[in-house]
């Protein structure tokens, strides 16, 4: 499938509005610029479907796909999963999959990063820069804000540049 797109299409409202206007949504979740859908067609299949959205020269386009396409996004609420039965298709099972392992992984690192304390070493993500070098390792100052030392510097970081708590 190839990308839609409307002069109209000024902002992502305006896309959703589109997406929804059609009635077959049954529930639907904005996500960055991915629009998740569970969607009912005219014989009653219902089905999980991604929506991207782009902005090009002041106007949106739109990419929908369902996910028995396998789309190489793994945001999707994972209710949607439990609500919309798997058909049986090789490249929907696997997309499945990857979206619960990937929300797996996510919930524990929000779990490993709520028990942060003062002390506590942390790894940071691959290829981390602090003041032009590669550093890995950090240990926590505070947990809110989140702010590290590296050698003798203390700065605040981003929890996701936090890749595991040793």
């Amino acid at each position: 499938m190839g990308w839609d797109s409307c002069s109209n299409w000024t902002t992502k409202s305006d896309v959703v509005q589109s997406v929804l206007k059609d009635g077959d949504v049954l529930e639907h979740t904005l996500r960055g610029n991915t629009l998740w859908a569970i969607h009912k067609n005219m014989s009653g299949h219902i089905f999980i479907a991604c929506h991207i959205m782009e902005k090009h020269g002041g106007c949106y386009s739109v990419k929908s796909m369902s996910v028995d396409m396998h789309p190489y996004f793994y945001d999707c609420p994972l209710k949607y999963l439990d609500v919309v039965a798997c058909d049986g298709n090789a490249s929907g099972m696997a997309w499945r999959a990857k979206v619960r392992e990937i929300a797996s992984a996510k919930s524990a690192k929000r779990g490993a990063l709520r028990g942060l304390t003062p002390g506590v070493q942390v790894e940071l993500v691959a290829g981390c820069k602090f003041r032009g070098e590669v550093v890995s390792l950090a240990t926590v100052v505070t947990a809110k804000p989140l702010v590290v030392r590296i050698g003798q510097d203390v700065t605040k970081v981003r929890p996701s540049l936090i890749a595991k708590v040793l």
